[in-house]
């Protein structure tokens, strides 16, 4: 097959659809959870190799088929996503990954693979200096801003657990750095706090703040760190100093994350005996009520907010009910290991860095797809005109008061992965309330209107 019909082939997995000449794009991914032992017999060579030689091997994998649903991101699927990238009709001026690069249980998985005594630090520093490569040759000379997630790390706990200031961070600057265009010096909250602030890529008086905020979980255990230390906190009051240098300096900011605040809504209403249901919350509530506190303060300087983890097309109202003061975007994830089609997102931006519009494209793997899909395109779906506070709680509005809408919003939440009978009542009830219900009480109001049989609906 020659080049040329190859480009064809995969301009035609992509589509056609142009984004408007007046603005730019920018390409953002979440949740990879990239698995390169996905073929256990490659985890020896791996280990020994250089990063260089990563692609060879990996492609030499017993299988070169998709991942499946319920796995994370193997080499095949991670090249159909570099594929879809780099032939988008118009070239991103740059990427945002919002972390979880790496598979779930990728610790275990290494010790299982690899001789005794592995050097694991080594290995997810490789993991990250690949993905880093593998989107620099998709995407030349287009910058990656990568955050973290809270399966990145290298502690022997695993999930949720990266040292502040471990080998880990200290081993993945270089990566990092070079991935968005700056120097490690540029980074110098990195090591500490597994965080940075930079300048946006393309707009002049626009800072990126790219923040851990596995910290501000409360899943968060740190293992391998100080006893005492709390980098939740510290994380908080660098953010703090930060936005306020930005707005010293005219500048506006752009938080990009992993974990966002608000509910978890799935955790809520699917506990397991003998635990009772109540209601979860993605942080810790005090890191929540500081990082909204800040939010307030410095409202006109942070323009947009980005993050991922759920999987999911989503995005957080925050603030009180009713009366939303800020939101966060929730990006679809690559890895299927939730049962949902991997997606990617291409958003339109202005130059006064006003999300204008957005598109997601989506691999229908359940389906048995192999060819990327556009799935909706913002504007012309929702006949709104920015992706922004005052047109997403419009949204949500529609959504809670039209059921025509909410059932087309929860197939576009999903990434189009429902069943014919679609969510259930109380499915229904727990996406929409965590979208635009942030605090736990707000979330039960919300919920046991609709769905009064939970434990937490009787207190």
């Amino acid at each position: 097959m020659g080049r040329l019909t190859v480009v064809r082939l995969l301009l035609l997995a992509c589509g056609p659809f142009r984004l408007p000449a007046t603005d730019a794009s920018f390409l953002i991914l979440s949740d990879v959870h990239f698995n390169p032992l996905a073929d256990e017999s490659l985890g020896e060579r791996l280990s020994a190799a250089d990063v260089q030689s990563w692609e060879s091997i990996l492609s030499q994998a017993r299988s070169q088929a998709l991942s499946k649903s319920g796995e994370d991101t193997n080499w095949p699927l991670l090249r159909s996503v570099l594929h879809c990238a780099a032939t988008l009709p118009d070239k991103p001026k740059f990427v945002i990954i919002t972390g979880d690069l790496f598979s779930h249980r990728l610790r275990q998985k290494f010790e299982r693979d690899v001789s005794p005594h592995p050097d694991f630090p080594l290995f997810a520093q490789n993991i990250a200096l690949f993905l880093e490569r593998e989107f620099k040759t998709a995407l030349s000379g287009v910058p990656v801003l990568m955050a973290l997630g809270n399966n990145d790390g290298d502690c022997s706990d695993g999930d949720y657990t990266i040292e502040p200031g471990g080998a880990f961070l200290r081993r993945t600057l270089p990566a990092i750095a070079e991935a968005a265009g700056v120097r490690p010096v540029d980074l110098e909250d990195w090591v500490s706090l597994g965080s940075y602030d930079i300048p946006h890529p393309t707009l002049k008086n626009r800072r990126m703040i790219v923040l851990n905020t596995t910290f501000l979980s409360w899943r968060y255990q740190n293992s391998c760190g100080e006893k005492g230390d709390d980098p939740g906190g510290r994380l908080l009051n660098w953010l703090g100093k930060r936005i306020s240098a930005a707005r010293a300096h005219n500048q506006k900011v752009w938080l990009v994350y992993h974990i966002p605040p608000g509910i978890d809504a799935y955790a809520s209403t699917h506990q397991r005996a003998p635990n009772a249901e109540r209601i979860i919350t993605m942080w810790k509530p005090q890191y929540q009520e500081e990082f909204e506190r800040i939010l307030l303060e410095y409202a006109p300087t942070v323009q947009n907010q980005l993050a991922g983890h759920t999987h999911f097309d989503d995005f957080r109202l925050l603030g009180s009910r009713g009366a939303p003061s800020s939101v966060v975007l929730l990006n679809p994830g690559v890895s299927p290991n939730v049962h949902q089609n991997p997606a990617i997102r291409e958003v339109n931006f202005s130059s006064d860095g006003t999300l204008t519009d957005l598109k997601t494209w989506y691999l229908p793997l359940l389906d048995g797809g192999q060819e990327w899909k556009l799935g909706y395109q913002f504007r012309r779906e929702w006949k709104l005109n920015a992706v922004d506070l005052p047109n997403l709680s419009k949204l949500y509005s529609q959504i809670r008061e039209s059921p025509k809408i909410r059932a087309r919003w929860e197939d576009i939440y999903s990434v189009w992965s429902l069943d014919k009978k679609g969510m259930t009542n109380r499915e229904s009830a727990a996406t929409s309330c965590a979208t635009g219900n942030a605090h736990a009480e707000d979330f039960r109001k919300c919920f046991c209107e609709a769905t009064p049989e939970a434990a937490f609906c009787r207190q």
